[in-house]
Order: C-alpha cells, then structure tokens, then sequence
C-alpha cells in the first residue's frame, strides 16, 4: 500500500475541500492512502494477521528467510 503526504496550504486544495477550514493560509498535512478493499473487509486480529502472513508469503518471505531476519536482532 502507498501512502503520500503533502503539507499545504489551504488556498491550494480543490475549493470543495478549502471551504472547511476559514483560514486559506493556514497549512495542513493532506495524506493520501491507496484503497486496500480486503484488508478493509477484515474483522478480526487473526484475519489481518492471516493476510499479512499470505501477503509476506506471496513476496517470497520463507520460513527460514523469517527467521533469520528475527535472528538479526
């Protein structure tokens, strides 16, 4: 997932978004995230831990690969 953050001043945001705030000079942090529809279906620790692990697995992270990472520490 990517995440952007841009730190702006109000007078450049869309004018839909700018009539929120009174002041078009004060700056605001606008951070912006990609949709992620399954991790936002799950309910539960064990449901995003389980996507996680699937996610971790399709990337190639091993078993063995997990543990000597953990053994780096």
């Amino acid at each position: 997932m990517s995440i952007t953050q841009k730190i702006l001043k109000v007078r450049e945001f869309p004018p839909e978004w700018a009539k929120e705030f009174p002041n078009p000079d004060v700056k605001v942090r606008l951070e912006i995230k990609e949709v992620d529809p399954t991790l936002d279906a799950v309910r539960t620790l064990d449901d995003v831990m389980d996507l996680i692990s699937e996610r971790a697995q399709q990337r190639g992270l091993t078993a063995d690969l997990l543990q000597e990472i953990l053994n780096e520490r």
